[in-house]
């Protein structure tokens, strides 16, 4: 999908945030895309894990911020083609890793690693029951 990149609020910055009207938020396979689900977007031969939101306006404009912009290799103000694809459930339990805001990327990797470590704790609790 063509849409002209344009420059995203303050607030919405570091927070790996994509804004694109609802009718224009479609994945390559035609399926529309819900606010807030994690999608990885492609431009060329560069992509980024992004949080979808929408937009006021009807343009067919897409909303990313400086930090998005340079890993996509897009500038302000220029046409370029997006492919959107949404992520699993599973695949988006990674995106903590890789988010650019520290708080969401902190949390997320405490909160892994505690399940990881608690179900560490249940396989070591259930060999010893039957040694």
């Amino acid at each position: 999908m063509r849409l002209e990149v344009k420059g995203l609020e303050p607030e919405d910055c570091w927070r790996d945030i994509v804004r694109i009207k609802k009718h224009y938020r479609i994945d390559r396979s035609g399926r529309p895309i819900a606010r807030g689900r994690i999608c990885i977007i492609k431009t060329g031969d560069r992509e980024a894990w992004v949080v979808m939101h929408g937009r006021e306006t009807d343009e067919c404009v897409i909303q990313i911020d400086l930090n998005l912009r340079r890993i996509l290799g897009v500038r302000k103000d220029q046409v370029h083609d997006f492919e959107i694809t949404q992520l699993s459930w599973l695949r988006a339990l990674w995106y903590p890793w890789k988010a650019s805001d520290p708080g969401y990327r902190i949390s997320g990797q405490l909160g892994l690693i505690g399940l990881f470590l608690g179900l560490v704790g249940i396989l070591l609790g259930v060999v010893a029951l039957f040694h």
